[in-house]
């Protein structure tokens, strides 16, 4: 599945190359500048058009080779496999909202990662809680050196005595 997806995006990309190919100069209709990327992402999209049919079929060919058991084996050992998968993802999404509405508006961005990483780090299976603590810290320390430090990208500050507390650090 992994070898359709890729192929599909790079047949994506060779469109987007041919799009933006008319942004670049043509002298007297003749080859010059513009022409390399046109001829370029035309042969790009035809052998990764080719490889995705190709993908395709061998994907279609071996899931006819496959029993009920052998597909449910090859799904359940997947790397991104959660048996319990949907209920995870709606609440990863339900968590990620939370942090992004409630904690970077009110508690601002470092209070909101350091409780905000953990979490996730917990609710996705970590049972190490230690390494979940370590985990916020880490992630908080990390993007406030570079963003708000390093770079002088201001993020979020919160609110009332979240904010006095975030101007603190940056």
């Amino acid at each position: 599945m992994g070898n359709i997806i890729l192929a599909l995006a790079i047949v994506g990309v060779s469109i987007i190359f041919f799009i933006k190919s008319f942004g670049f100069p043509i002298v007297n209709n003749v080859v010059s500048a513009g022409w390399w990327p046109r001829i370029i992402s035309i042969l790009l999209f035809i052998t990764s058009s080719m490889a995705t049919f190709e993908a395709v079929k061998n994907y279609r060919r071996n899931l006819a080779k496959e029993s009920k058991e052998q597909r449910r084996a090859r799904v359940e050992s997947a790397p991104g496999y959660f048996p319990w998968g949907t209920k995870r993802m709606i609440g990863t999404c339900v968590l990620f909202g939370f942090y992004m509405v409630i904690g970077l508006n009110y508690l601002g961005f470092i209070l909101s990662t350091l409780i905000f990483a953990p979490a996730l780090t917990i609710w996705l299976g970590n049972k190490k809680y230690w390494q979940a603590a370590l985990t916020g810290i880490i992630t908080a320390a990390g993007l406030t050196t570079i963003f708000c430090i390093i770079m002088r990208i201001p993020m979020p500050r919160g609110t009332g005595i979240f904010r006095s507390f975030s101007l603190l650090f940056y």
